[in-house]
């Protein structure tokens, strides 16, 4: 969603001093304005579609292994912390 706020700063940002300056006519400004707005729908379309990465709150099975071993005093896997 940030993204699209940004994406839609970004167009009337680069825009407006276009139109101001007059180096862009009115109707320029409103196509360009209209056609980014189309692309900004279309990428929140697509953040929509994409399933969002959840992620694991529990360790990897094993990973508490060698914790067990650092807390038992074994000095031989003392290397892999």
């Amino acid at each position: 969603m940030l993204q699209n706020v940004g994406l839609s700063l970004a167009a009337i940002i680069g825009l407006m001093p276009l139109a101001l300056l007059g180096i862009l006519g009115l109707a320029a400004v409103v196509a360009v304005h209209e056609l980014a707005e189309i692309v900004i729908i279309g990428n929140g379309v697509r953040a929509g579609r994409t399933k969002q990465v959840i992620p694991r709150l529990s360790p990897e099975p094993g990973a508490g292994d060698l914790h067990r071993h650092l807390e038992a005093g074994d000095t031989k896997h003392q290397a892999l912390a």
